[in-house]
């Protein structure tokens, strides 16, 4: 470390002196990497919709990573679960495929939604109803969302 008098410095050296340290450090702070923090789907998902996921029903969420073209279902879209109340480090550019059953428990519909997750935010690429196609149905917004 530098050992300074600062007694024997000029009032205008110590301003530079001042200034260089504030510059400095201002460039430190602004090139460290911005911390992450966890964010739970459902509180996403309320920012986005604004509505809120109701598993009275049933329900599910992935993140999506690919497709089987093999299969015409839901089978088709590949990816893992995640649970959508627990916190999670979620990555810029992550696709997430959320069903959500709501009606009665005779008579339920499904809503399939296709989101991105960029700057700790959801926005909505793609939605379809419950039809007997719906996967299908989502393969282009899929494709279109990971490049393939």
């Amino acid at each position: 470390m530098i050992n300074i008098e600062f007694k024997t410095l000029s009032d205008q050296d110590l301003r530079e002196l001042i200034s260089s340290a504030k510059e400095e450090l201002k460039s430190r702070q602004e090139a460290q990497p911005q911390k992450q923090v966890p964010r739970v789907l459902r509180q996403m998902y309320l920012e986005t919709v604004g509505d809120d996921i109701s598993r009275y029903n049933g329900g599910w969420a992935k993140t999506v990573r690919g497709l089987d073209k093999s299969k015409t279902n839901g089978y088709s879209i590949l990816g893992d679960f995640v649970d959508i109340d627990a916190p999670q480090y979620w990555k810029d550019g992550t696709i997430i495929l959320d069903c959500d059953i709501h009606g009665s428990r005779k008579h339920p519909k499904k809503t399939y939604r296709l989101f991105r997750y960029e700057n700790g935010k959801l926005s909505l690429l793609a939605q379809e109803g419950d039809t007997k196609d719906w996967a299908v149905r989502l393969w282009p917004a899929i494709e279109e969302a990971l490049d393939i």
